[in-house]
C-alpha cells in the first residue's frame, strides 16, 4: 500500500454544470474505498469522487432518484 494521502477535501466546490456552489455530502476516508459526494443546491447536480489505494476501481453503478415523479 502507498503512503497516506495528504488530501484536502473542501466543504464546497464550484458546480461545473451551472457554476453554482456544490456542498459536500457523504464523505468516507481512512479505509477501503475513500469517497466524497457533492450536491448542487442550485441545479440539483451530483458529483461523486472515489479512490482506493488497495486496488484499481474498474467500474461504478449509480442510481438516480427524484422527489418528484417524471
Amino acid at each position: 500500500m502507498s503512503a497516506p494521502r495528504k488530501t484536502f477535501i473542501p466543504n464546497e466546490i464550484q458546480c461545473f454544470w451551472c457554476n453554482g456552489r456544490m456542498k459536500r455530502g457523504t464523505c468516507r476516508t481512512g479505509s477501503g474505498v475513500e469517497h466524497v459526494t457533492y450536491f448542487c443546491e442550485d441545479c440539483g447536480a451530483v458529483s461523486h469522487f472515489a479512490v482506493s489505494d488497495k486496488q484499481k476501481i474498474s467500474s461504478i453503478a449509480v442510481e438516480y432518484k427524484s422527489a418528484d415523479p417524471p
